[in-house]
């Protein structure tokens, strides 16, 4: 069985969608195509006028650093750097400076509630507090668009309602497209649009 077939959507800018669905309905593939992680085997994904098949493995990668931000479940934060090394990281990758990406990164940190544990590793942070620093990493290359794959699946209830107000705020503030993969329906209810998965297409 494959994993999408006849998914057909757009995204505008500024906008929230939801991706619904249970376990293993095709959120996360999706999520990846998207962000230009894995490609469709049939099929097409254009983002701003670009086919993204038709796209470079260096060129891929180059949208992926300047056009997407992804949060995780998981944080995937390395544990050996502190937040500000974290969430500067997708900065220096792309060839900047790590002056740069620390001034880049301490604006957002401090946006997000963690201008005071700039030096702080993982494991002195909160579940809460590790999803923020992922979050300012997601958004330190100013991308256009933001997925989020289950991103408060590992945060109590408080945590993950203030983890969404600020996405809120960011995209008003940024007029960012945000697509959020979740099985909770209560969050998928906060987007403009909801779309469900089921066996890999649109219910």
């Amino acid at each position: 069985m494959d994993a999408l077939a006849d998914v057909t959507f757009a995204v505008a800018k500024g906008e929230h969608l939801a991706i619904t669905g249970p376990s293993g309905s095709g959120k996360s593939t999706l999520l990846n195509i998207i962000g230009g992680v894995d490609r469709p085997t049939s099929g097409s994904i254009s983002v701003e006028g670009r086919d993204l098949n038709e796209l470079s493995s260096d060129q891929l990668a180059g949208y992926r650093r300047a056009t997407v931000g992804f949060v995780f479940q998981a944080f995937r934060l390395l544990p050996h750097l502190t937040a500000i090394e974290n969430a500067s990281l997708p900065c220096v990758l792309a060839g900047g400076s790590e002056d740069e990406g620390e001034t880049r990164a301490r604006p957002l940190l401090e946006r997000v509630g963690l201008g005071h544990r700039l030096h702080h590793k993982p494991t002195q942070l909160s579940a809460g507090e590790q999803q923020r620093v992922a979050l300012a990493r997601a958004l330190v290359n100013a991308p256009r668009i933001l997925l989020a794959d289950e991103p408060t699946g590992s945060l109590d209830a408080d945590a993950a309602t203030a983890l969404l107000d600020l996405i809120a705020d960011i995209r008003a503030e940024r007029d960012l497209a945000v697509v959020l993969a979740t099985h909770d329906a209560e969050l998928a209810q906060r987007a403009d649009r909801v779309i469900r998965l089921r066996r890999g297409r649109i219910a």
